[in-house]
């Protein structure tokens, strides 16, 4: 009798249960409104015995059917939250880095590895989040000034390196040893609705609920926009968002996602 009174106690009934409200996935493409350019390759002056003489040119890349790879996606009017902490890797490859614009969330850890046959250095500095970035519809995200965050040395192939991402914002990576063509980002988000676009322009961003939320876009060349998109339930899988980088502020109109 007992056991059966404490079974009753743990089943809640069915109108006390906690009724979720139905989320979707913003999903989207990033198109770049005008013909691609054709960048120059980046000239090596150094280690060109291993490095080769020149690297692909990776600040402006476009998919030929007009997809703008390596955009920061993420929405600002989110409260920060407490993310579970993952690992990301980034490999110095063939005098590059590998990935070239990357994102994760806070307290997460950066393994770096040198897989070149020469000696090289990877210095991380800090652009914090400006004050505000979240209330506000400011083109200034991050702050203006960078801050040292991290700096590692490798003198040969297979040497590691780990560094813990405890702070939001944006990592600028460079080398300190003349290897100037060798460059990176790291987005560092306080909380999970980010995303990378890959190399046809495509990203998408974790289930969140209906409403109207202010998403950014960031580039290392074009610079950063900004809209309001409302998302609303829909019966097919995912809202698709289009947004093209030739827009200026005063044209960024508000947008309801459509399938």
């Amino acid at each position: 009798m007992r056991k059966f009174l404490l079974a009753l106690l743990f089943m809640a009934p069915s109108h006390l249960l906690a009724v979720h409200p139905p989320t979707v996935r913003i999903k989207g493409i990033i198109l770049y409104n005008r013909p691609a350019p054709v960048l120059p390759a980046l000239k090596i002056s150094r280690d060109q015995a291993h490095c080769g003489t020149q690297i692909p040119n990776e600040t402006l890349l476009v998919h030929k059917k007009g997809g703008l790879q390596n955009v920061l996606v993420f929405i600002a009017n989110i409260a920060p939250e407490k993310l579970p902490p993952l690992n990301m890797n980034l490999a110095i490859q063939a005098c590059r880095l590998q990935p070239h614009v990357l994102a994760l969330g806070v307290e997460s850890q950066l393994t770096l590895r040198n897989n070149d046959e020469v000696l090289h250095n990877v210095h991380g500095q800090l652009r914090p989040f400006n004050s505000g970035w979240d209330k506000t519809s400011t083109l200034d995200i991050f702050r203006e000034t960078e801050a040292s965050y991290f700096n590692f040395a490798f003198p040969q192939k297979g040497n590691t390196a780990a560094q813990k991402l405890d702070r939001p914002g944006l990592i600028r990576l460079r080398s300190d040893i003349g290897h100037d063509w060798m460059s990176g980002y790291i987005l560092v988000m306080p909380h999970r609705y980010f995303a990378v676009t890959e190399a046809e322009g495509k990203f998408e961003l974790p289930e969140l609920p209906a409403g109207r939320y202010d998403l950014v876009l960031w580039h290392e060349t074009l610079g950063v926009k900004r809209q309001i998109v409302e998302v609303k339930t829909a019966d097919k899988n995912g809202l698709l968002i289009k947004w093209f980088p030739e827009m200026t502020t005063a044209t960024q109109a508000d947008s309801v996602a459509t399938n």
